[in-house]
C-alpha cells in the first residue's frame, strides 16, 4: 500500500512536471527576447546619443573656434589700446613721481631756509633781549639819578626855608617890623617863603610818588631770561 502511494505521488509529480515544462520554457524564451531587445534598444539609444553629441561637441567646437577667430582682430585692437593706456598711465604716474620729488627737494630747501632764518632770529631776538636788559638797566639807572637829583632838591630848597624861617626868629627885627615899610617887606618876602615852601612841599611828595610807582613797577614786571 505504502509503495503504491509512493508510486502515485510519483507519477503526479512526472506529470506536473511534463505539463509545466512548456510554460517555463516559453516564460524563459519570453524573457531572454525581452532582454535581448531592451538591449537592442539601449545599444541603440547610446549609438544615437553618442553619435549626436560627437556631432553637437564638434559643432560647438567649431562655432567656439570661429568666433574666437572672427573676434581675435578685435581682442589684438583692444589689448594693443589696453597696453597703449596703461604705458600713458605709466608715464604720467613717472611724471607725478618725479614732481613729486622735485616738491620734495623744494620742501626740504624750504625747511632749511626756515631752520636757518629760525636760528637767526634766535640771535636776533638774544641780542634784542640783551640790548632791551642794558636798556631796562640804564633807565633804572637814570631814573635812579633823577631821583636822586630830585631829592637833593627837595633838600636843598627844605634847607632854603629853614633858613629863611631862621631868618625871621631873629631877635634884633622886632625894630624893622615897628616900621611900615619893613613890615610890608617882611610880609612880601614871608608869602614868597610860603609858595617856595608849598612848592618844595608838593615837589617832596611828587617825588616819594615817583620813586614807590617805579619800585611797584620794577616788582610787577619782571625781567625777560
Amino acid at each position: 500500500m505504502t509503495d503504491l502511494m509512493a508510486l502515485f505521488s510519483e507519477l503526479m509529480t512526472t506529470i506536473v512536471i511534463l505539463v509545466t515544462r512548456p510554460f517555463s520554457l516559453f516564460k524563459l524564451a519570453c524573457l531572454f527576447g525581452m532582454k535581448t531587445v531592451i538591449i537592442f534598444i539601449r545599444t541603440w539609444i547610446e549609438l544615437v546619443r553618442a553619435a549626436i553629441c560627437s556631432h553637437l561637441n564638434l559643432f560647438w567646437r567649431i562655432t567656439m573656434m570661429t568666433v574666437a577667430l572672427i573676434s581675435l582682430p578685435v581682442r589684438i585692437l583692444n589689448a594693443l589700446q589696453n597696453e597703449r593706456q596703461l604705458e600713458l598711465y605709466l608715464h604720467d604716474m613717472q611724471i607725478d613721481l618725479e614732481n613729486l620729488l622735485w616738491d620734495n627737494k623744494k620742501l626740504q630747501e624750504h625747511v632749511q631756509t626756515a631752520i636757518k632764518e629760525r636760528k637767526m632770529m634766535e640771535l636776533i631776538l638774544e641780542e634784542l633781549e640783551e640790548e632791551h636788559d642794558k636798556a631796562i638797566a640804564k633807565i633804572e639807572r637814570l631814573e635812579g639819578e633823577w631821583l636822586q637829583g630830585m631829592e637833593k632838591d627837595c633838600y636843598y630848597g627844605l634847607v632854603q626855608i629853614l633858613e629863611r624861617r631862621s631868618k625871621w626868629v631873629k631877635p634884633g627885627n622886632d625894630e624893622e617890623l615897628k616900621s611900615g615899610e619893613g613890615a610890608r617887606g617882611r610880609t612880601g618876602d614871608f608869602e614868597e617863603a610860603l609858595v617856595t615852601e608849598h612848592r618844595t612841599q608838593v615837589l617832596c611828595i611828587i617825588v616819594v610818588d615817583l620813586s614807590h610807582l617805579i619800585l611797584l613797577n620794577s616788582v610787577s614786571i619782571p625781567k625777560k631770561m
